[in-house]
């Protein structure tokens, strides 16, 4: 493991960073947004490289599943689809008007914009110091950094059975895929932290052209100081790439109620196609969709309902054939589209029905419960009491959309109304985990903006109206609030308020270790008490070894195959009741250690019990079976003597 700081690669990875956005993504984007008639949306930087960004992690795909993973391979990709967008390109700029005119600011104005603007700068900064650092997330460390190291060293996307982002929809992942193969985890990092700036700059791009600029500086600031945004920018997981996509799927489909232009409906459905190739939660946004998309035409466009419907299922149509990649791959590899969800139904055996009892299990223990009362409180419950869901979205999208709902009639804000209204409660009846509310964030920090704000002007209906001055007394004191609602959730005022643990809770300032004051092993080491355990394993182990994990999820950092414990194969050993049958098990899987992480252990309520997790827990077994080899932070490295 490289114990210093290395700042030439981190400039490299930048720049490689920065090239695929600029020179790549978003002149993909731009040629097909302009070719399907989304001009305005083609003048948007930040969605024209969301959109090539998906293009690209469909073609890594391609090339992952006939083993082309090689460096030569995708530079040439790459040059061939730059070559195919410069000669595509439109021919002449764009008509129109992209972005609502300005009235003049006075000097508090002024200065509010530049706190925003500041304020959104250190939330940014804050991104990208940690991008720069060691990972510290679970699932970024135990599945999604894992597989994309795997797929490049072996040139291939292949499926495995232990892994199962190597099943699921794994759009983000072709990204992470593509930074192993030209550096590593750093990159894989920055394309994460891309994808928060660009839902930030959608946003942005979006309210300035409805509404300003006043607008759209405050509802990316409301969506940058989002505390599960900016956690999830400091670091590999992939709800960030699916944020994007939904805020370019929701904010384009309000865009086409507005215009009445048909290319910006085609958009959100490619958007959304490619938030499902992220992850399933996408899927709650179809449903509301629809349902929008029906109304609106049969209401405003045509008498005739069948009109409508025609509508809706085309919509639905270019959703499924953009996800389709990711849905038929997992039906090869599992026998189930869906892998893992809905797995009583197609009974793949690499989920097996002790593994999905344990996952809703898990899910069951997060949040307040599904009971009227728990869901008619759960809008208050999850913006001031964040504990149970380990996380808050923050403290200022509530009383902004109350304020909202009370300061608007518009038809497009009653739209994004109820389409949050309705991902909010499916995500509450589903699972109450935190991040995957994070795709709501784009469009509550729009609403909520507007309720601070008061009712904007409008770029619709052309030609936009100048509208009442902007620098009134209750604009201010709306933008104010957002600044001060903002800093509360920089790192060092969050703990403050908000109690219990939360995600934002164990951020970790990398400052010492960028400035070579800290190692890599000390900067890990408060997060993932088994580092040094990971550190002897890459010393002193090498093939054939293979490491059962017990109670650990950081296998990215082990040089050495493992197995982590609630996997299928994982599965098979610790369901066993009988030492000879745990025995056998360990033989069948070539386990040569076992690395078991003391803290924390304990049942958790309502996971059934793997009765072969005692085995290594008893003083006996280990007497007879495992010799302690090296231990350090309550974790113990064993060697199986078979």
């Amino acid at each position: 493991m490289q114990e210093a700081f290395n700042l030439p690669a981190a400039l490299a990875d930048l720049l490689i960073a920065c090239a695929f956005v600029v020179v790549l993504w978003r002149p993909l984007g731009r040629t097909l947004l302009s070719r399907i008639g989304a001009d305005l949306q083609s003048r948007d930087f930040w969605t024209c490289a969301a959109v090539g960004m998906g293009l690209w992690g469909l073609c890594v795909l391609l090339l992952g599943s006939i083993g082309l993973l090689y460096r030569w391979m995708l530079l040439t990709t790459a040059g061939l689809l730059w070559a195919a967008a410069w000669v595509l390109r439109p021919k002449s700029d764009i008509d129109g008007i992209s972005e609502l005119p300005d009235l003049p600011l006075g000097l508090p104005d002024r200065i509010l914009s530049f706190g925003i603007a500041g304020l959104s700068a250190v939330f940014l900064g804050i991104g990208l110091a940690s991008s720069l650092a060691p990972e510290l997330s679970f699932d970024a460390l135990n599945v999604h950094l894992p597989y994309a190291r795997d797929s490049a060293a072996a040139h291939r996307t292949a499926f495995e059975p232990n892994n199962w982002s190597s099943a699921m929809p794994a759009l983000p992942l072709m990204g992470y895929v593509t930074a192993f193969v030209f550096s590593g985890v750093t990159l894989a990092k920055l394309f994460s932290l891309t994808c928060y700036l660009a839902a930030g700059g959608v946003v942005y791009s979006f309210a300035a052209r409805m509404w300003g600029r006043s607008h759209a500086g405050v509802a990316t600031l409301l969506f940058l100081s989002c505390p599960v945004a900016i956690y999830e920018a400091t670091t590999a997981l992939i709800d960030l790439p699916l944020t994007l996509y939904s805020a370019v799927a929701v904010l384009a489909l309000l865009e086409w109620v507005m215009s009445g232009r048909q290319a910006p409906l085609w958009l959100s459905a490619v958007a959304l196609g490619l938030g499902l190739g992220c992850k399933y939660h996408a899927v709650f946004w179809l449903p509301p969709i629809l349902l929008v998309v029906f109304w609106h035409v049969w209401m405003v466009e045509r008498p005739r309902a069948s009109h409508a419907m025609l509508r809706a299922l085309g919509y639905a149509m270019i959703v499924f054939v953009v996800a389709s990649p990711w849905l038929l791959r997992a039906w090869w590899y599992t026998g189930n589209p869906v892998f893992p969800l809905a797995n009583g139904w197609f009974q793949s055996p690499y989920f097996p029905p002790s593994m999905e009892a344990a996952a809703k299990a898990m899910y069951d223990n997060e949040g307040v419960g599904r009971s009227p009362v728990a869901l008619a409180l759960l809008p208050w419950t999850v913006t001031f009491n964040p504990a149970p869901f380990r996380g808050t979205l923050g403290i200022l999208f509530l009383p902004g959309l109350v304020l909202a709902i009370f300061r608007t009639r518009d038809r497009m804000l009653r739209h994004a109304l109820s389409v949050a209204g309705f991902y909010f409660y499916a995500w509450a009846l589903s699972a109450q985990e935190i991040r995957y509310l994070l795709p709501l964030v784009p469009v509550l920090a729009l609403l909520a903006a507007v309720g601070f704000l008061g009712k904007p002007r409008s770029l619709y209906p052309l030609p936009a109206a100048p509208g009442a001055p902007r620098g009134n007394l209750a604009a201010r004191s709306g933008t104010a609030v957002v600044l001060v609602g903002a800093l509360m959730s920089l790192p060092s005022i969050y703990p403050l308020w908000a109690r219990g643990w939360t995600y934002w809770h164990a951020y970790q300032s990398p400052l010492r270790y960028l400035l070579g004051r800290q190692t890599a092993m000390d900067y890990l080491g408060r997060d993932i008490p088994s580092i040094h355990v990971y550190d002897y394993i890459n010393r002193n182990l090498a093939l054939p070894s293979r490491v059962l994990l017990l109670n650990d999820a950081s296998q990215f950092y082990s040089t050495v195959p493992t197995l982590y414990s609630f996997t299928v194969e994982g599965e098979r050993i610790l369901l066993q009741e009988k030492e000879e049958d745990v025995l056998a098990k360990l033989r069948e899987s070539r386990i040569s250690h076992v690395l078991l992480n003391y803290n924390g252990i304990a049942p958790l309520p309502g996971v059934a019990q793997r009765k072969g997790v005692y085995f290594f827990l008893d003083p006996g077994f280990q007497e007879r079976f495992l010799e302690t080899v090296f231990s350090r932070n309550n974790v113990a490295l064993y060697r199986f003597r078979q």
